[in-house]
């Protein structure tokens, strides 16, 4: 496989106008969905069981639509850029669309932004 499209779900939880979503299917490019776990996001206290309790029902109510697709988002868990990196590994080349406020250079360790393209809500 030459390239991927990484779409990082991180707040907005659905399919429906999600910009980040439509542009990495737009490329054309087979894609991978990921909701990342940050150790950081697990400590923060403001963070209870039923805001994880309604990410992971949101996420699986999502697999169940995305089934028609053959897609399904991956639960991650770990440093975004370490994430990124292993990724890099088994694909040579993740395609990145610096979508509107995240997905920063702090991102793409060790890999230059024009190699890496992240899709982020």
């Amino acid at each position: 496989m030459d390239e991927v499209a990484l779409v990082w779900f991180k707040r907005d939880l659905r399919l429906r106008d999600h910009k980040p979503l439509k542009h990495a299917v737009e490329t054309g490019l087979p894609l991978i969905l990921a909701y990342i776990v940050e150790p950081a996001i697990v400590q923060d206290p403001h963070m209870q069981a039923r805001h994880w309790r309604f990410i992971f029902e949101s996420i699986d109510d999502l697999n169940s639509q995305l089934m028609e697709f053959n897609q399904h988002i991956q639960v991650l868990y770990g440093d975004v850029a370490d994430i990124v990196n292993s990724l890099a590994v088994k694909y040579p080349m993740i395609v990145i669309d610096n979508y509107e406020k995240y997905a920063t250079s702090e991102v793409l360790t060790g890999r230059s932004l024009h190699q890496a393209r992240l899709f982020v809500d």
